[in-house]
């Protein structure tokens, strides 16, 4: 039976991406990256060596007494999973990745994340590895970051990305963010928009990747600057409109990255629709590859932030848990907010919270979210947690500063620093 290229595509998206769930339901999961330097040499581990130090035989040390279970992911690396459901994994350079699966309350996940880092960090010291908290990788320059995690896929993306420039290898091999995981709700599409409208001021608010490879980059998070040059047909704010129409859109106009013409060129998706060349399968491939501010997956996944010092890791959670699932506070958010667009999203990465427009906003946001956490009940987000993220809204946001502006320089130089440029009236490293 033929199918419909424009009606599959449509369904996909609808059925697939954008998913409601109970509106009752108040799940909240969370991944947090850390980038494994080797104390000694400020280089990254190695995920696997040969008789030395890794973050392989880290992993293997740290669950053997906790009754964690060793596993493969597709590219035969190894991956971690804890009786808890728990799940570590590895960045395609080597950054470890905590991923705790759905909660049903706020104070469950951090407690789940903070224990589980808290206690491998200690493990990992003994071993000489330090576990960087910050966005990106503030003392290695790309090319002493190898691809560690080498499957086909990783291999042929990021062949496509170099040929766009250097910031789709840093954000691949060297940065590490918070990934927070959301129920979509009774209107996945609303709450998708809102938490896209409200990703710069995310990015801005717990900015935490100012230095770069020994530098200071001037920009308060250079892990979303390099999200914003790594390829702008999959990383720029869908348009305006219905969110279904406007991420299928998004979708079918990024470029596909697996495949060529043959001319050598890569073109988008749309493109290889039109030649009649698409199945199923390259397109599933191809949404596993688009990485917007906020991904719909049948839940809500929200890139935008930093990865967090661990000290401050319920205030991300609590904010945009505020924010969402309470629909007062989500109605006020939305009207306080707007549309998001690419320029704000630049404004974000470069300036953060120092540009006055963003921090007006951002102030405003953070009380609405502290409003709208303390409407939750305290079986779902105890007044430990709500202090503690007023300490760091304090602290931080309301003075107009971020993690970024107290992180210290690197101790010891690149040794080979990258070229300072100004791209889009923001500097940033070539």
């Amino acid at each position: 039976m033929r199918i419909e290229p424009g009606a599959y595509f449509a369904r996909s998206v609808r059925e697939q991406l954008f998913v409601p769930s109970d509106p009752d339901r108040r799940l909240v999961g969370a991944s947090l990256e850390v980038i494994p330097l080797l104390v000694d040499t400020g280089r990254v581990c190695a995920i696997q060596r040969e008789g030395g130090i890794s973050s392989v035989a880290l992993l293997r040390r740290f669950g053997a007494m906790r009754g964690w279970r060793e596993g493969r992911d597709g590219a035969g690396t190894p991956r971690f999973f804890a009786p808890d459901a728990t799940r570590v994994s590895f960045g395609a350079g080597g950054q470890i990745a905590v991923t705790a699966a759905p909660r049903a309350s706020i104070d469950e996940l951090v407690q789940c994340l903070t224990s589980t880092l808290m206690q491998l960090g200690e493990t990992a010291r003994r071993m000489g590895i330090e576990l960087v908290t910050r966005g990106i990788d503030p003392r290695n320059n790309v090319l002493d970051v190898p691809l560690q995690v080498e499957s086909e896929r990783n291999s042929q993306i990021a062949s496509y990305l170099d040929a766009i420039g250097p910031s789709g290898a840093r954000y691949m091999r060297q940065s590490a963010g918070l990934t927070v995981y959301l129920d979509a709700g009774h209107a996945p599409g609303a709450r998708w928009r809102l938490l896209s409208n409200l990703s710069p001021y995310l990015t801005a608010i717990f900015a935490s990747s100012r230095h770069y490879a020994g530098l200071d980059s001037g920009l308060q998070s250079y892990r979303a600057y390099c999200r914003r040059t790594m390829d702008p047909s999959r990383t720029a704010a869908p348009a305006d409109g219905d969110a279904r129409d406007s991420y299928l859109d998004f979708a079918l106009d990024a470029v596909d990255p697996f495949r060529r013409r043959a001319d050598g060129r890569h073109v988008s998706y749309r493109d290889w629709i039109a030649s009649g060349e698409w199945s199923e399968e390259s397109w599933e491939r191809h949404l596993a590859t688009l990485y917007p501010e906020v991904r719909p997956c049948g839940h809500l996944a929200l890139h935008a932030i930093d990865a967090m010092p661990l000290e401050w890791l319920a205030a991300p959670i609590v904010l945009v848990c505020g924010l969402v699932y309470d629909e007062r506070t989500s109605a006020a958010t939305a009207s306080l907010v707007g549309d998001a667009d690419d320029a704000v999203l630049w404004r974000a990465a470069g300036l953060g919270l120092h540009d006055p427009a963003i921090g007006a906003v951002a102030s405003e946001v953070v009380e609405l979210a502290l409003r709208g956490a303390r409407s939750l009940d305290h079986s779902y987000v105890s007044e430990r947690h709500l202090a503690a993220t007023r300490e760091f809204v304090e602290r931080y946001t309301l003075p107009g500063r971020a993690p970024a502006d107290d992180a210290p320089m690197p101790l010891s130089p690149p040794k080979q620093a990258p070229r300072l440029v100004v791209i889009n009236g923001a500097f940033g490293f070539a």
